[in-house]
């Protein structure tokens, strides 16, 4: 292969990252990188969800000790919001709240078949009543009291994530998948759901950049396909796997393979508003704030690691492994090419 292998995994995903964007093979095996996660993939299963939330703990932990603050709080600058749980006692109207960080929003799809983003985003929201044996003690009152329980977004991430709680338990049969339509714009403005202290909140805008889908009427069995956008060009990609393909048009339709199937078994499809994509195998989504900066288009992977070049901003030890493996497998490409015409 050439060039330095890192151990850690931080270094792993370094490498994997810069070997998606510059090398010359269609796709690249991520195997290095789960082998330093030390998950055996014969024996342990786990959901996207899970390790998005396990990966990105990971990330935080480790580039938390850089000297560099730019590194040390960028999983933190980038994904990190805040909200708080909030109980309002009825007889006094005191407050008390529970600060909490959060990655991802966590969002139920209810027993509807047909919602909408909005609509699960106010289930999130919305205020719970205590009441009878669920009373709250209200220490200004110093009695237990009717009270309210909510949860009040604080901050929100310059890239929110937001899960689909698709997996829900079922006394009767254990896990099973909640297959109800979900309706989630391009477009979302969200400064409407954070309440800051004191402080009308801005305009929040949120562009889609990416949609996971989990194929698979089980919550045992599946498979995931990632549709994400480029945001240099605004151009959208199906990840299937190893194939990755460039999804052609502006009224395209992410994941409808397994809501065609389903409209075929004699569920029908529900209407999809203009500005808005529909599908009843939505997993997670991935907002991007319209202030936060754009990355410029990437250049093209250096011939030579040269310094001259603009991958030069890349460490030596990478622009050199890549190098080396572009060159590993143009041989081999040719020589694959000369046993066919041989043959």
């Amino acid at each position: 292969m050439g060039g330095f292998i890192p151990n850690s995994p931080v270094g792993k995903l370094q490498l994997l990252f810069n070997q998606m964007q510059f090398s010359k093979r269609s796709c690249v095996n991520p195997t290095s990188l789960i082998t330093s996660l030390w998950i055996d993939t014969t024996t342990t299963q786990q959901d996207a969800q899970e390790f998005s939330k396990l990966f990105l703990n990971l990330l935080e932990d480790k580039l938390s000790l850089q000297t560099d603050t730019t590194v040390s709080t960028m999983v933190y600058d980038q994904f990190r919001g805040k909200y708080e749980y909030v109980t309002r006692c009825s007889k006094c109207q005191k407050e008390s709240s529970s600060p909490s960080a959060f990655y991802e929003l966590d969002l139920s799809l209810g027993s509807k078949s047909d919602v909408t983003l909005d609509e699960c985003l106010a289930e999130f929201l919305h205020e719970e009543k205590l009441e009878g044996t669920y009373q709250y003690f209200c220490e200004n009152c110093s009695s237990k009291q009717n009270a309210t329980r909510s949860i009040r977004l604080r901050h929100l991430p310059a890239i929110l994530n937001i899960q689909f709680l698709r997996f829900v338990f079922d006394r009767k049969t254990g896990l099973k998948k909640v297959s109800s339509m979900v309706h989630f714009p391009f477009v979302v403005e969200m400064s409407n759901y954070v309440k800051t202290q004191g402080v009308e909140p801005s305009s929040l805008i949120y562009d889609l950049s990416a949609v996971l889908i989990h194929r698979g009427p089980s919550a045992y069995s599946g498979h995931y396909i990632a549709h994400i956008k480029d945001p240099a060009t605004g151009t959208w990609y199906k990840f299937n796997d190893e194939v990755v393909q460039k999804i052609e048009g502006t009224n395209f339709k992410l994941g409808i393979e397994e809501d065609l199937e389903d409209s075929k078994k004699g569920r029908a499809g529900a209407k999809v508003t203009k500005g808005s994509h529909g599908s009843s195998n939505a997993y997670m989504l991935v907002y991007s704030r319209r202030d936060a900066a754009k990355p410029e288009s990437a250049p093209a992977c250096p011939t030579t690691p040269s310094l001259s070049d603009p991958c030069s901003v890349l460490p030596p030890w990478v622009q050199t492994t890549i190098f080396n493996e572009n060159e590993n497998f143009e041989a081999w490409t040719r020589d694959t090419a000369s046993l066919k015409v041989n043959h």
